[in-house]
């Protein structure tokens, strides 16, 4: 029996009759609606400032390594490196300027700015000291650039000399000149390649060769052009030191710039603050609405339990009639009912705006799994190449071994041909009537010498094609182990055991250049020795064929061969060495190559290794990808 005494407000019923409950959801999730657009703000300039710094990163750290590497290749073609780095300074400058204005925003990464402030002042000082090297980068471009276009030339004059058989000094030269223009030059060798031509002009002066040679004339002016221009030391070791810094201050900026992970949980967050929020209106509204309807079901209850309930609510409806409490309760209610409306719009607006960055978000971060997997795979087609590559110098290795060996074997036999010259000369001063038939015997000797010299000669050329085969091959290596390296500076800390592994490929090609340079001037010496000893052998073969039958004659033919004999032993003695040394030498590059490539084999296994964690990597962007759609 309902209470005919109680009244019902029902048309009065206004926003202060929700409860307390009920406003604080309302307020909670408004906040919470809040902080997540703020987080997903923040989020997105710390992701703007992240992406400035990988590019900047990346383009800083390859300058510096251009230049390093141009610093210790000096000299021997490291011109053309230190050009690229110059080449790269206004591209790593402008990378720089677009980190500093997103990174100095009030809510970038406190760390991702302290790196971009130091490689910014560590590329600086690079930046300086390279500046001061341009004039002397451009006349060694000059010279470069004349060498490369006349190398066929070139080439093709030293030929011709050398088939002529006239002027073995210019022809040697202008393979030198040759050998330069396909390799490239440093600043250290321009007054080299200075001294060459000017001995080359003046070796063929009056010749035809010398006359139609007008390109030598060109490489010539360009290359005293560059001597005229200073270069020091320290300012080498300046730009070297500068250039470690930079690609250090570079490698730290990459690191604090592979936090990407954090923006894509800001922007998670943010966007469950968000929903969080929108869930809590969603209640808070559907309480209000269904505490409305339990009031008006109340009512229409008490109106229809009886004529006592019904008469107390047509008194109730009449005295409210008649003042102006309906028509404003009605009225607050509709504004309420405005407001909530237009708030549940804004708030779906919002809401599908944070949708729409966590799906930009997520298809970025796709993209860059995409990129990563591309530069995993590239970089195991480039460990396969340098693989590839070290197994050839190493079979190049070994053939110069053979050469070397046979070098030791070809001075064995003339120190041994030598002593049985200097016994038959001694049979020729004992028995003077025998000494005609016996000095034709000692000039059979020394032709044997003679040849054996000439076969050592010629195993020192094919040691000279073996050395400059492996100095490509080496150049190859090194160049594909910096192309290795920039494919793992774009991959990432995916690619952080690779980059490791290259720069060790890049210290052993270093190594094996240098231990060729080392043999390269061995072989030079034993040439130069062969060289003397075949004109000694010449000349007392000379002498022999002069000489007469006389006793005294074949005494004095003693005692001149004597000093000559013990002369091609000692330089036969040192031929050994020398070739012993540089087995020892091709043997440490044999060593060393084997162990760049069994690096190459653990780079690509690693490749294949990092698989795992992109496959872990991809699960958590779809699973993050439903939870935004969720």
């Amino acid at each position: 029996m309902s209470n005919p005494g109680k009244k019902i407000h029902v048309a009065s019923f206004s926003f202060g009759d929700v409860a307390r409950i009920t406003v604080g959801y309302l307020a909670l999730g408004a906040v919470f609606i809040v902080f997540g657009a703020l987080i997903a703000w923040i989020a997105g300039i710390n992701r703007a400032a992240l992406s400035d710094a990988q590019a900047a990163g990346w383009v800083i750290k390859s300058a510096a390594e251009h230049a390093e590497n141009g610093i210790l290749k000096f000299n021997n073609g490291g011109a053309y490196r230190l050009s690229s780095a110059a080449d790269l300074l206004p591209q790593a400058r402008r990378s720089l300027a677009a980190l500093q204005r997103s990174a100095g925003s009030t809510f970038a990464d406190p760390s991702l700015q302290r790196s971009s402030i130091a490689a910014f002042n560590d590329f600086s000082a690079l930046e300086r000291h390279m500046r001061q090297l341009e004039p002397a980068l451009l006349a060694t471009g000059a010279v470069n650039q004349a060498m490369g276009e006349s190398s066929p030339q070139i080439s093709a004059l030293a030929k011709a000399v050398r088939e002529s058989g006239r002027n073995a000094r210019a022809a040697e030269s202008l393979a030198r000149l040759a050998a330069y223009g396909e390799s490239g030059i440093g600043l250290n060798s321009i007054r080299w390649i200075d001294y060459e031509v000017r001995g080359v002009m003046s070796e063929l002066s009056g010749t035809e060769w010398g006359r139609g040679a007008t390109y030598l004339q060109e490489i010539s002016k360009v290359a005293a052009a560059a001597v005229a221009i200073p270069i020091t030391r320290e300012q080498l070791v300046a730009v070297k030191d500068a250039a470690k810094s930079s690609a250090s201050s570079a490698a730290k900026l990459e690191s604090a710039a592979s936090a990407n992970d954090t923006v894509v949980l800001l922007v998670a967050v943010g966007a469950g603050l968000s929903i969080l929020g929108l869930c809590l209106i969603a209640y808070a509204i559907h309480q209000i609405v269904d505490d409305f309807g339990r009031r008006y079901h109340r009512g229409v209850q008490q109106f229809r339990g009886g004529e006592a309930g019904r008469k107390s609510l047509i008194d109730e409806l009449g005295s409210i009639s008649n003042s102006e409490s309906v028509s404003l309760s009605v009225s607050e209610i509709q504004g309420d009912l405005a407001e909530v409306a237009r708030l549940i719009n804004h708030i779906g607006e919002r809401q599908g705006a944070h949708l729409d960055m966590i799906h930009s978000t997520l298809s970025t971060a796709q993209g860059n799994e995409e990129a990563i997997g591309d530069s995993l795979r590239t970089l195991d087609r480039h460990s396969i190449a340098v693989k590839n590559l070290l197994q050839a110098s190493s079979s190049a290795v070994g053939e110069s071994i053979n050469v070397i060996q046979q070098i030791s074997m070809d001075a064995h036999a003339a120190a041994h041909a030598a002593e049985q010259a200097s016994d038959r000369a001694s049979d020729a001063n004992r028995v003077a009537e025998d000494a005609s038939s016996r000095m034709d015997a000692l000039r059979d000797g020394l032709q044997e010498t003679s040849k054996g010299i000439k076969r050592l000669g010629e195993r020192t050329q094919e040691i000279n094609s073996v050395v400059d085969t492996m100095e490509q091959i080496s150049e190859q290596v090194g160049v594909l182990a910096l192309n290795a390296s920039l494919e793992a500076e774009r991959a990432g800390e995916s690619g952080a055991g690779f980059r490791l592994v290259a720069k060790e490929v890049q210290s052993l090609a270093r190594r094996s250049e240098e231990a060729l340079v080392r043999i390269s001037s061995l072989v030079q010496g034993a040439q130069a020795d062969a060289r003397t000893a075949a004109e000694a052998v010449e000349r007392s073969t000379s002498f022999v064929v002069t000489g007469s039958n006389v006793s005294a004659v074949s005494h004095a033919l003693l005692v001149s061969l004597s000093p000559v004999v013990s002369a091609v032993q000692a330089m036969a003695n040192g031929i050994q060495q020398r070739a012993r040394e540089g087995e020892t030498h091709l043997e440490e590059s044999s060593k060393s190559l084997n162990e760049a490539a069994t690096a190459a084999m653990a780079v690509s296994a690693s490749i294949h290794s990092s698989q795992g964690p992109l496959d872990e990597l991809h699960k958590r962007l779809v699973y993050v990808s439903q939870v935004a759609q969720g």
